[in-house]
């Protein structure tokens, strides 16, 4: 339910009066209050109509569509994020000339309505007008522009698998489903909803991506995907539904305008969407085995990309639905938040009321990456980025503890908080040009908040990496420091590393390596002393615990065998006393001779041995 088609002006050569025809549409049809827009409801459509979209084909053409708006806003996420971070494309837009920003947007407007039967779902976005996406320095395109980004940064093989929708609140309020609307008896009516959506998602999707690649001088070409083969159900129905509605000679007019733009479709390939023109001489496109037992047809370019939409297909993977009928009402729905195939366990998700900014996305690029670290600092082009990693370990979980708070929400004290804990390693950068300052803006940009100065109280010259005695010793003093808010430690010699904490207890620390922070060391004097003893039980307390698992698991066997040993000799004398077990004759009688020989050789000897002693005593 938009405005009607009706006869406009030629948009290749008079691009202005187009675009004004179009705006005036818009405006009549959604600039009205929200009780005087026409709702739909099921009794608008013929029962034929909603039969035709509750056959089995509708949602594998929606599946089909689903694919394009993800590869589409997955090319414009990659696109765009780098764009705002290292070009900084948000500035330099609202930095254009007004007259040249809108031959920008009229250019991508006409771009996406030159792709084939996308013009006529441009009905569906009011807010994509010349006017409005050019008014106030091109605010209202950064802000559709964010609306479309990901929650999640992506990867050069991670891509968007489910499409994400631009609310609008007149939008929503017409293609609200009442209760009562959902019912078994028209279940085409839910189809159509969610396919409405879908063309609003990619015409949306399509002139944002179009607007961004002529501010950039670039432009593409589209081809038209030739969608799956239709059943002959399918077929059946839409004469009758086509014959009814526009008239007995409608079917063989859509038919003969199929014909006439059939050498403008492709047959693609259903997992990457490689036409089967740009393959190799000699190679065409496979058709999957399973869907054309139920006289469907899904084909692939390559035994690789077969299997890849079997386990990932996009938007739900192919083994789902491979030689099953479908049913009516199982189209993808496109969502507010799109879904990413790589998502980290590492990164929250964010709440639904924080949208991520693109230099926070390119931050979290950074975190969820390996070398895994805690932060990264951004420095200008060409010098590399350098990542940090915050120790000791309870400093590190304070840090990563604010910085979760503070990806889920935004929340600005934990932003705070991180900027003080940060400042003393930005310092350590200062000879590259990196200063508290540059932390304080990057921090800005990412949660789009006002950061305050560090308190002067709380402020500390840089220093130099502490030696490992003060790493001793701070360790033997960091639970004093804890419970010590607002405390200062002057410093008198040259060099000293300064401590102090936060009012939350929180502590700051310089660090000295790329990748590795040392912890701040407060000393009550200019001479640091060794703590022997601390350094001693420590050792031993490492080394008794390294030891402990080996004594306990060879008792552990000890145990286990003298146990073994002692139940199988109870159990044998038991079976022998039982005559459950005999010892045979032959054995008896060898142990009784081996016996007795022994005894006979030992008392020989024993008896030489007295009669020789016997002999010296008498000669004696």
């Amino acid at each position: 339910m938009y405005p009607q088609q009706r006869s406009r002006p030629d948009k290749h050569t008079d691009r202005l009066a187009w675009e004004a025809s179009w705006a005036k549409d818009l405006s009549d049809f959604y600039d009205r209050p929200l009780r005087n827009l026409p709702r739909p409801t099921v009794g608008s459509f013929s029962p034929q109509s909603l039969a035709l979209l509750a056959l089995p084909d509708n949602p594998l053409h929606c599946q089909q569509k689903c694919r394009e708006i993800c590869s589409l806003q997955s090319d414009l996420a990659r696109a765009v994020i780098p764009a705002c971070v290292g070009e900084d494309f948000e500035r330099n837009w609202k930095k254009m000339a007004e007259q040249q920003r809108r031959e920008v947007v009229l250019e991508g407007l006409y771009r996406a309505s030159c792709v084939a039967w996308l013009e006529e779902r441009r009905g569906l976005c009011p807010e994509f007008t010349l006017r409005s996406l050019s008014a106030w320095n091109g605010t209202e395109y950064l802000r559709l522009l964010r609306e479309i980004l990901p929650s999640m940064p992506l990867s050069e093989t991670a891509r968007i698998t489910s499409p994400i929708f631009i609310p609008h609140p007149k939008i929503d309020y017409i293609w609200a489903l009442s209760m009562g609307d959902l019912h078994d008896g028209f279940p085409g009516w839910k189809a159509w909803v969610n396919k409405s959506l879908l063309d609003r998602t990619y015409f949306a999707s399509m002139a944002l991506w179009n607007i961004f690649l002529a501010f950039h001088g670039h432009s593409e070409e589209y081809a038209v995907a030739r969608g799956p083969r239709e059943t002959p159900e399918h077929r059946t129905q839409l004469i009758k539904v086509l014959n009814e509605t526009y008239g007995k000679n409608a079917y063989k007019e859509l038919k003969a305008e199929l014909h006439r733009l059939q050498p403008e479709q492709h047959k693609v390939c259903w997992h990457c969407g490689t036409p089967e023109m740009s393959l190799e001489p000699g190679k065409r496109l496979r058709a999957c085995g399973g869907c054309l037992t139920v006289n469907r047809k899904i084909t692939y370019c390559s035994r690789e990309c077969q299997v890849e939409n079997w386990k990932n297909g996009v938007p739900i993977p192919h083994r789902v639905i491979c030689g099953k009928a479908l049913e009516a009402g199982s189209e993808p729905q496109p969502q507010a938040r799109g879904s990413t195939s790589n998502p980290d366990a590492r990164i929250p998700e964010p709440e639904p009321s924080f949208r991520r900014s693109p230099h926070l996305l390119h931050q979290i690029s950074f975190l969820s990456q390996p070398p895994y670290v805690d932060y990264t600092f951004i420095f200008p082009h060409p010098l590399p980025d350098q990542g940090v990693t915050v120790c000791p370990i309870f400093d590190r979980i304070g840090f990563l503890t604010l910085r979760n708070e503070a990806l889920c929400n935004g929340d600005p004290e934990s932003v705070q908080l991180m900027y003080y804990i940060l400042i003393p390693f930005a310092e350590n950068w200062r000879m590259s040009g990196y200063t508290r300052t540059s932390l304080k803006h990057q921090l800005e940009r990412e949660y789009e908040i006002t950061l305050q100065e560090l308190p002067d109280e709380l402020d500390a010259p840089p220093s130099n990496p502490p030696s490992m005695l003060e790493l001793h010793q701070a360790e033997e003093d960091s639970s004093d420091l804890v419970h010590q808010p607002h405390q200062r430690i002057d410093e008198q010699q040259t060099g000293d590393h300064v401590q102090a904490e936060d009012s939350k207890g929180l502590r700051r620390g310089e660090y000295a390596e790329e990748n590795a922070v040392f912890p701040a060391t407060p000393r009550d004097s200019e001479t640091p002393v060794e703590d022997t003893y601390g350094s001693t039980l420590v050792a031993i307390l490492g080394a008794f615990f390294f030891i402990l698992p080996f004594g306990f698991l060879f008792l552990l066997l000890l145990v286990v065998a003298t146990s073994f040993f002692l139940l199988s000799s109870v159990v044998f004398l038991v079976l022998l006393f039982f005559g459950y077990v005999r010892i045979p004759h032959t054995l008896l009688e060898l142990v009784h001779s081996w016996f007795w020989h022994e005894v006979n050789i030992y008392m020989f000897e024993y008896v030489q041995q007295w009669l020789l002693n016997l002999s010296f005593q008498v000669t004696g």
